[in-house]
């Protein structure tokens, strides 16, 4: 007979000590928004104490059938907030029909009611973070083992992810491969076995969950095996370049399914950033007028050339359009067979740059660094031709030769000023190594307010810093 893994199957269970901090948080904003009607309160005790009755009751109900503690742990910020509005939101809907069945209106304040609502929201989103700090910082010191099960090629590849680089996730603190392998460790973390040692070992010790890397109907048998031991598994569905489905486990003819579908854009929010790319423009322009009438003048003084540099670019659903940059390349730059050597030729068709590209001018050399060579760009801006924050523009052809099975996906959005890759990559991550295709598409799947706060931040870290520039 198994041996079966004594675990809590239910998230009320798991996590009785946040039902009680919410419970006793709920009941104690009640009585205190109950102190702005004090003489009222007092008179009508009875009845308010019968309020904080329903308030018990509607709280024990939601938190039975609304599973709101699953997953409470790994639960980010806004994912927190949602789900203490929903409780909060659902005790207030309880008492206000309680009031209209009952029809008891006029015998509580709805004064009391409001308060109650803006009062029980903030405290109790708050005791919740702190007791989730409490909780992850002892589960690091008791958590158990944290398994990824892959292949050994993917697991060179991909690592980096599982591990204390990564943003965010489960960091792996061991590797089973699927073929029998002769590494010690793979990116530090240890590889202690292969598929035929899986089952065995999560018999013998503490395994909290499983990362199953691997696709196909071979690996199910496993993962049944796993979860009946009551082990977490996550099973990848898709790789990276895949981040703009959205994925919804739905029944559909009688079968449970994953519905998969191309994930939707926020109206709103794209209503928003238009508005925020143009104040931001308009106000970049005018903040750095002085150094683009410098700049300008250096260009015209070095070589009494022309100013800016305009090229076609590739815009939001595949047309073109006119960038403009301050020219920091030398006269004719664009006759790439007559400046460079084959070998440099070789490489900035890989790259479509250069290290040390000869064709740079003194005062080119000066804004790229610092980034100033792009500063008309917010004009393309405020055209509507790009954005803020997106996709680094490219040229058709670099379209076409990195990114030929997703082109429609990188031409989603507008390209931008900055982007994840120019923030968190730059010169650093390279087309040869497919890193920077992962980057650009790893933006479009996570596209949000928060993600472009973070790039905003990080640019300007970068371009005061000269990171990564050449």
């Amino acid at each position: 007979m198994e041996k079966v893994r004594k675990k809590q199957n239910y998230s009320i269970l798991k996590h009785l000590d946040f039902l009680i901090i919410d419970f006793v948080c709920v009941e104690v904003s009640f009585f205190i928004a109950c102190q702005i009607r004090y003489e009222a309160f007092i008179k009508s005790l009875d009845k308010y104490l019968l309020m904080a009755g329903i308030v018990a009751i509607s709280f024990l109900v939601i938190v039975m059938f609304w599973n709101i503690y699953s997953g409470i742990i790994r639960r980010n910020f806004f994912e927190e907030m949602k789900s203490v509005f929903a409780l909060v939101t659902g005790i207030f809907v309880s008492l206000t029909l309680y009031c209209f069945i009952s029809k008891s209106t006029e015998d509580y304040s709805r004064a009391v009611l409001l308060t109650f609502f803006a009062w029980t929201l903030p405290a109790t989103f708050l005791l919740r973070l702190l007791r989730k700090e409490q909780v992850r910082k002892a589960v690091k010191k008791t958590q158990g083992e944290n398994l990824i099960f892959i292949h050994e090629e993917d697991a060179e590849r991909r690592i980096a992810y599982f591990t204390n680089k990564a943003d965010s996730g489960l960091i792996a603190t061991g590797i089973i491969t699927y073929e029998k392998s002769d590494k010690k460790e793979i990116g530090g973390i240890p590889v202690i076995g292969y598929r035929d040692d899986l089952l065995e070992y999560v018999e013998n010790h503490n395994v909290n969950c499983v990362f199953v890397h691997l696709q196909g109907t071979y690996v199910n048998d496993y993962i049944d095996h796993l979860v009946r031991k009551k082990i977490v598994v996550y099973r990848m569905l898709r790789n990276l370049e895949k981040r703009s489905y959205r994925y919804k486990v739905e029944e559909m003819n009688g079968y449970q399914t994953l519905c998969i579908r191309e994930k939707e854009k926020s109206l709103g929010l794209v209503i928003v950033k238009r508005i925020q790319d143009i104040v931001v423009a308009l106000a970049a322009i005018i903040l750095t007028l002085p150094i683009t009438l410098l700049t300008a003048i250096a260009i015209k003084l070095e070589d009494g050339g022309p100013i800016f540099y305009v090229s076609k670019r590739m815009g939001q659903y595949g047309k073109e359009f006119n960038i403009y940059k301050f020219r920091s390349m030398k006269l004719n730059a664009d006759k790439l067979e007559d400046i460079l050597t084959p070998e440099e030729l070789e490489r900035y068709y890989k790259e479509y740059k250069l290290d040390n590209d000869p064709r740079i001018t003194k005062v080119g050399k000066f804004i790229r660094k610092h980034s100033i060579d792009e500063l008309p760009q917010f004009f393309n801006i405020l055209k509507g031709d790009m954005a803020m924050i997106g996709p680094r523009p490219i040229l058709k052809k670099e379209l076409e030769e990195n990114y030929p099975d997703n082109q429609d996906l990188l031409l989603s959005l507008k390209p931008g000023l900055t982007g994840y890759w120019q923030a968190f990559g730059r010169n650093n991550v390279t087309y040869e190594s497919g890193k920077r295709q992962e980057m650009e598409l790893y933006y479009i799947g996570h596209f949000s307010g928060m993600l472009d706060f973070k790039i905003l931040l990080k640019t300007v870290k970068v371009v005061l810093t000269a990171e990564g520039a050449q």
